[in-house]
């Protein structure tokens, strides 16, 4: 379990998030590779970790904050982790298909260059 954490929480503490992202990321972080015993987990691996440990996650990532705070590597204020997945909705009046932004172009060019 060791060998998944402790990459899992190097790459959440440098911003990498994504299994797509963490599962290359061994490939150019060589801090990483070492975190990792030089052992690379394929992306499916790494979500269904995730999914069935998230408990252990969340705590051993709050005990790295805490011990980050004590030995002064950061300064602790408020932290949080949220999970809302949000749905993109494009302004309507703004999004047009490929086929009509070419009729605007040529609506909107100027005669002397048509």
């Amino acid at each position: 379990m060791l060998l998944m954490l402790a990459p899992l929480i190097h790459c959440y503490a440098g911003g990498l998030f994504s299994s797509g992202q963490i599962e290359r990321a061994p490939n150019w972080n060589l801090a990483l590779r070492f975190v990792a015993a030089n052992l690379q987990s394929v992306h499916d691996t790494i979500a269904s970790f995730r999914l069935t440990n998230s408990t252990t996650i969340e705590a051993a990532f709050l005990q790295v904050l805490l011990l980050a705070g004590e030995i002064a590597m950061l300064r602790l204020s408020t932290v949080s982790i949220d999970s809302t997945e949000l749905n993109a909705n494009a302004f309507k009046i703004r999004s047009v298909f490929y086929d009509q932004a070419q009729e605007l172009r040529t609506r909107l060019r100027p005669a002397s260059r048509r």
